[in-house]
């Protein structure tokens, strides 16, 4: 049994290694016509590779140099040459001269700087052209003319720093070009002009700093723009007005400092946008021309104020994220229009205020992130008319109580999050105790949500607050500084010691005068009492509210919420 176990496997290997003819002895062929050499001990392209192989990959060898005469006995048949070899570090002129059928070709990770300008003069049935992860410094104006069925090139993760111009003006049928993880810092405003047929450029993360104006005029079927991550400063304002076919658009982590009007008014299919991480101080109403945006993301930028109908024409827009900005005002018809949206972040921002009526019309909105600003008070119908408002975020501000009428609003609340703000736990704080008492559940953190004044309840939770204790520290506080206001206005001194009696000739006036100087006034010993009776009764209620908070704090920490705000 053992002994055809080992024959089986002896003839399947014979049978893999031959399946079409004489495969070399470095390689292995585990299909017709494909033929597979890897490992350090190819160092050359084998001689005897068959004569009808179509696909060749010789990734991962010591190889170091492609001859002349490397690929002449596979001419005509071969359609794929796969290189993925880290050691290749030159390919000679007429290399590639043979491979007049080759459709695809990958050549990359190699250590290649430099490629001979006519490398690919006879590859005029060459579809796809992958030359990223290599070391390549530059490429001549002609190096693709003769590429006049090439459809995708890829040109990524090199060391280019300039294309020359007319360098793809033959590429008449390319859809996908891609130059991004480079070194360009310009192009000329006729380097993509012959490039009518494409539809992804990708020039992301290269040192681009100005975008020459009409440079993607003749892109009438482009899908996809990539321009994130670089230096660009100034966009043009008809940049983008021949793209009626524009889908994707990313500007995110530049210096973009203002958005000029009309700069997204002629693109009618455009679903995603980024403008993170930019320096935009403002957004005005005429930026954006009607669109199936879904998402639009403006956080880390500089915005300092965000204008009425700064989203004017965005109706389908569902998420909108303005967090790590500057902004301190929002005008009340800010978001008018945004029928749509479901979520707004507006957190890590400098607000100290919000209009009544900022979010009237959003009926589709269920999360809204307000953390992280200087909120002093919300108006109370803030919220209203928001029927399926679910998530809200209002912790870390300078809050220190809610009114009724918002808190009645949150009828489909499922989560709000308010600690690490002062609250105030007076009678004003009572509708927002009842309020988090009838609904603990919906409370994140609620042990955490504490008073923060007075000073004889703080770091009390406000659940556990007793109207008696707000009662009692409310009257003894003002009854505190009523006291001492009275006295201070009249100025009455406690002690009344004469430092010398004057001689009375008068009987009555010496009795006054005997009373005046007798040690303790009337209205001394009646200031005396209260602060005693003040102190008493401060004192007990600082001890049941420690007695009550050791009880709690020996139960179980409420967990924090596990809901995160978008970025």
């Amino acid at each position: 049994m053992d002994l055809t176990c080992c024959l089986y496997i002896l003839v399947s290997f014979h049978v893999v290694r031959s399946v079409h003819g004489n495969c070399p002895d470095e390689c292995l062929c585990p299909d017709p016509r494909v033929v597979r050499c890897s490992g350090g001990t190819v160092t050359k392209v084998p001689s005897s590779i068959p004569a009808d192989t179509e696909r060749l990959d010789i990734s991962y060898t010591n190889i170091t140099i492609f001859t002349s005469n490397d690929f002449h006995a596979i001419n005509e048949s071969l359609q794929f040459l796969i290189a993925n070899t880290p050691e290749l570090t030159e390919i000679k002129p007429g290399a590639f001269d043979s491979l007049t059928n080759l459709k695809v070709l990958l050549l990359t990770q190699t250590k290649l700087q430099k490629i001979p300008t006519r490398l690919f003069r006879n590859m005029v049935n060459l579809e796809k052209l992958i030359l990223n992860k290599n070391k390549l410094q530059n490429i001549s104006h002609d190096m693709f003319s003769t590429l006049t069925s090439l459809n995708d090139l890829n040109l990524e993760k090199n060391q280019l720093n300039y294309i020359p111009e007319g360098a793809f003006s033959q590429l008449v049928n390319l859809q996908s070009l891609s130059l991004a993880w480079n070194n360009i810092a310009s192009f000329s405003q006729k380097t993509f002009q012959n490039l009518t047929t494409l539809r992804f450029l990708r020039l992301q993360k290269n040192g681009l700093r100005q975008i020459p104006p009409g440079s993607f005029d003749h892109l009438a079927n482009l899908e996809e723009l990539s321009l994130q991550g670089n230096q660009i400063e100034h966009l043009p304002a008809d940049l983008f007005s021949k793209q009626p076919n524009l889908k994707k658009l990313f500007l995110s982590n530049n210096h973009i400092s203002r958005l000029p009007e009309g700069i997204f008014l002629n693109l009618p299919v455009l679903s995603d946008l980024t403008l993170f991480e930019n320096c935009l101080v403002n957004i005005s109403s005429g930026v954006w021309g009607p669109m199936p945006l879904r998402e639009l993301w403006l956080y880390n930028n500089k915005l300092v104020h965000i204008a009425d109908r700064a989203f004017n024409n965005l109706t389908q827009l569902q998420l909108l994220v303005l967090s790590r900005n500057h902004i301190s005002t929002i005008s009340r018809d800010a978001f008018r229009g945004l029928v749509a949206l479901g979520e707004v972040s507006v957190h890590t921002n400098k607000l100290t205020s919000l209009e009544e009526g900022t979010f009237n019309g959003l009926v589709a909105l269920q999360n809204i992130s307000l953390e992280n600003n200087n909120l002093k008070s919300l108006p109370g119908n803030l919220f209203q008319n928001l029927p399926i408002l679910q998530n809200l975020d209002l912790h870390n501000n300078s809050l220190e109580s809610l009114p009724h009428e918002l808190l009645n609003s949150l009828d489909a609340i499922t989560e709000i999050i308010l600690y690490d703000n002062p609250w105030k736990c007076d009678m004003d704080t009572y509708p927002l105790r009842k309020w988090m008492k009838l609904n603990p559940l919906k409370v994140s953190s609620i042990t955490q949500t504490a008073c923060f004044s007075p000073a004889s309840l703080k770091g009390t939770p406000i659940v556990d607050v007793r109207d008696e204790n707000v009662t009692s520290t409310t009257v003894i506080t003002q009854q505190y500084f009523t006291m001492t206001s009275t006295t201070r206005s009249t100025f009455t001194p406690i002690f009344t010691t004469p430092w010398k009696s004057s001689p009375s000739h008068n009987s009555g006036d010496n009795g006054i005068e005997k009373e005046k100087g007798g040690g303790l006034t009337k209205e001394a010993l009646i200031i005396i009492i209260v602060l005693i009776c003040t102190v008493v009764i401060s004192s007990l209620v600082i001890c049941i509210a420690c007695k009550r908070k050791k009880r709690q704090s020996s139960g179980n920490l409420n967990p924090t919420s596990t809901r995160n705000s978008v970025i």
